[in-house]
């Protein structure tokens, strides 16, 4: 699964992916609860193009020596520049806590981002996941 991720990840070219302290439009909470993991955080909205996820935690809740971990999938208003973010893990084990700073996308060659989709991994298998739908709307092409 993470290898076709990888491959589906090639028009990266099309997308900026930077650090970002810009102000946002429109925000939504990342909350995915589960026994194994807990994944916090914010969606920021800059626009229908740009999104910024600021510092997200990941919780590891199960005692089991094995890593939890969580990646996004961008889906834009054309199909051919949807693409995968970075997997991110947290392997310090149970009970442990690792935080990431604030990292921005956006959709510089389509007509704008129309959701993302923010998914939690435990022992190499998806536990959960959640959608978060652009407020700007869509397609500006």
């Amino acid at each position: 699964m993470k290898a076709l991720r990888a491959l589906l990840a090639v028009p990266v070219v099309a997308v900026l992916m930077a650090f970002s302290t810009g102000t946002a439009l429109a925000d939504e909470d990342i909350n995915i609860s589960r026994a194994e993991a807990i994944l916090t955080g914010k969606v920021q909205w800059d626009s229908y193009k740009r999104f910024t996820i600021t510092t997200s935690k990941l919780r590891d809740n199960k005692c089991d020596g094995k890593s939890v971990s969580w990646d996004i999938y961008i889906s834009t208003y054309i199909d051919k520049y949807n693409w995968w973010g970075k997997d991110r893990a947290n392997t310090g084990g149970c009970g442990s806590e690792t935080t990431w700073g604030a990292f921005s996308g956006e959709d510089t060659r389509g007509c704008g981002i129309w959701k993302i989709t923010v998914y939690v991994y435990a022992a190499g298998s998806q536990k959960g996941y959640q959608q978060f739908s652009n407020p700007y709307g869509g397609p500006n092409c």
